[in-house]
């Protein structure tokens, strides 16, 4: 049952743009937080480092609730 349940893990992606303006593919599962940064920039914490993007907070929700069937990626599929 643990290994089925395994399997089926789901990615929540959204497309978001990085200060150097190149168009990333982002896994919202990864994000540990997202803060305001001074200038208008959002910085995103991840288990791995972190990266400032150009969309806002409200941007981010927004283009996660827009998605009427989200990207979604199994490991089936990886």
């Amino acid at each position: 049952l643990t290994k089925t349940k395994q399997k089926n893990k789901m990615a929540h992606l959204i497309t978001v743009t990085d200060s150097n303006n190149q168009e990333l593919l982002f896994n919202l599962d990864t994000a540990i937080s997202f803060e305001k940064g001074q200038h208008g920039q959002t910085i995103v914490t991840t288990r791995w480092g972190r990266t400032d993007i150009r969309e806002s907070l409200e941007e981010i929700m927004e283009k996660y609730k827009q998605t009427s069937d989200p990207t979604w990626i199994t490991q089936k599929n990886v």
